[in-house]
């Protein structure tokens, strides 16, 4: 009986030791040890240490990741979300100098002992510099329009001006802080966002990877509220224009001309209310214009924005004309201006194959009376004509021949504007 115990104790120590091989066996090869690889983003503490000594740091872009090496089973190691490791930069040492190292630590996590943790490098380099601080007024920007009817009146961002803090080398690269508000039609007269701000560069580029480094008072999201008023716009908004000054002698005021006369607005209520009172017209100041002592035309140009100020509420639409072309017209005492149709300018020789056109609806003719009256001249007594001997397809600025009634003479020389294009013969023949 014993020796059979005996016996079958020696098999149960040998299915045990077998057991534990077959154990250690499915172990390895089910979960094997193995040696995880990890790019971990180094996380800064007691940034403080620096700022309040009146400095503050930089960390290069190529050492702000260090690589992470870990051993252990497979299911331990791998997929691992949770690693962690920083730079404590109160571990610097002179907090004077331009550049130095701070080692990095890994902190330790479930499952991993630190032995079994490599890191590479095991220091990163640090920059310290002074620290600086300016004030910069929000610049709004937009992009996208209100609805037709509308222009942009006024812009206000809120707060108007941000401080931002960083280091010196940093700030003094800073140009200007916007608010970029994408418009998609709105025609409420006032239109509300919060958006983010965008810091811009002295070469006009978005700050990225240095924004980390700013302190922003107004919270490192960057947010302002940005308010637009939005003008209604009126069409047809009449253009007068008087003058200073006396011609030569010898010499009168035939008539101003103005390029473009009318012109759309846009303005806010109250403004639009006194313009129409004003019988939706806007004068040019007399003193833009001085015609003083000339014996010839004036000619020049006023930029609106002198006759729309936006302290009266009122500005050019942005799809229209910015300027006015202004002409006074200048003659000898004893002439007129005559406006002459062109429909009734006789075109001669116009080339085989060719369709000639004015360019203007009328010309203007500068006649003087030697023995007879003015107020007897009538334009249809004028004949006028303009020769296209020899002239192509092309654009033309060319004489007028006038032929006037006995007792009247031209001032000047009269110029047409002329297009001559070829005719398109081609005959559609399908059926």
């Amino acid at each position: 009986m014993k020796k059979k115990l005996e016996n079958n104790l020696a098999l149960k120590i040998f299915a045990l030791v077998i057991a534990v091989g077959m154990w250690l066996f499915v172990n390895n090869v089910d979960d094997p040890v193995v040696t995880a690889r990890y790019s971990v983003k180094v996380t800064v503490q007691n940034e403080n240490y620096v700022y309040d000594a009146g400095k503050t740091y930089q960390i290069e872009e190529d050492a702000r990741t260090v690589t992470v090496l870990i051993r252990g089973r497979e299911s331990v190691v791998q997929n691992r979300s949770d690693l962690v490791v920083y730079a404590n930069l109160s571990e610097i040492q002179d907090i004077n100098t331009t550049s130095t190292y701070v080692p990095v630590t890994f902190r330790e996590v479930s499952g991993i002992a630190l032995e079994d943790v490599e890191i590479f490098p095991k220091v990163i380099p640090i920059r310290i510099e002074d620290s600086a601080q300016k004030e910069f007024a929000v610049n709004v920007v937009t992009s996208g329009n209100p609805d037709e009817n509308y222009e942009i009146g006024e812009r206000a961002s809120d707060p108007e001006i941000v401080t931002i803090q960083g280091p010196e080398s940093i700030i003094e690269k800073i140009n200007t802080v916007q608010a970029n508000v994408q418009l998609n039609g709105e025609s409420s007269k006032t239109v509300k966002k919060t958006v983010q701000l965008d810091v811009i560069d002295k070469n006009g580029d978005v700050l990225t990877d240095d924004l980390e480094y700013l302190n922003f008072d107004i919270g490192n999201e960057r947010q302002v509220t940005v308010t637009l008023t939005l003008w209604e716009i009126r069409e047809g908004v009449r253009l007068e224009a008087s003058y200073t000054g006396e011609p030569a002698n010898g010499y009168q005021v035939s008539r101003v001309t103005l390029t473009p006369n009318t012109i759309s607005v846009a303005g806010s209520d109250a403004a639009l209310e006194t313009l129409a009172e004003n019988n939706n017209t806007i004068e040019i100041p007399a003193d833009l214009i001085n015609i003083d002592g000339l014996s010839e035309d004036y000619k020049g140009t006023i930029d609106l924005s002198s006759l729309l100020l936006k302290e009266d509420e009122l500005m050019q639409v942005s799809d229209g004309n910015q300027s006015v072309q202004v002409q006074v017209s200048i003659i000898p005492l004893g002439s007129q201006e005559f406006e002459v149709p062109t429909s009734s300018v006789t075109l001669q020789n116009v080339g085989t194959g060719l369709h000639a056109v004015f360019i203007r609806e009328n010309l203007i003719m500068r006649i003087q009376a030697t023995d007879a009256d003015l107020q007897g001249l009538d334009v249809s007594d004028i004949q006028a004509s303009v020769n296209l001997d020899g002239l192509g397809a092309g654009s033309y600025s060319l004489d007028v021949n006038v032929t006037l009634p006995t007792g009247y003479e031209l001032v000047d020389n009269v110029k047409a504007d002329i297009q001559l294009t070829e005719i398109d013969n081609t005959n559609d023949t399908s059926e």
